[in-house]
């Protein structure tokens, strides 16, 4: 898995939720527990809702060019 902040502003509120691009290893099976095992897992850690989207399902070209300029690597395996 390879989680990216889509998007980092200062200044974010404490309700706000977390944006995460993720992409997972090529080898591994799609997997629904996969996903939502690392969306709680991140709820968990930062305390707050956390959306989760893969790059493939980003279809609108302008929101996926604004991702790719914003994001932020933050953990890679």
């Amino acid at each position: 898995m390879h989680p990216a902040i889509a998007q980092h502003r200062s200044g974010i509120a404490a309700s706000s939720d977390a944006d995460f691009l993720v992409e997972f290893a090529p080898d591994a099976p799609p997997s629904l527990e996969a996903f939502f095992g690392a969306k709680a897992d991140l709820e968990q850690l930062l305390g707050r809702g956390v959306d989760l989207v893969e790059p493939g399902a980003v279809r609108n070209p302008y929101v996926l060019a604004s991702i790719n300029r914003n994001r932020e690597a933050v953990y890679a395996a």
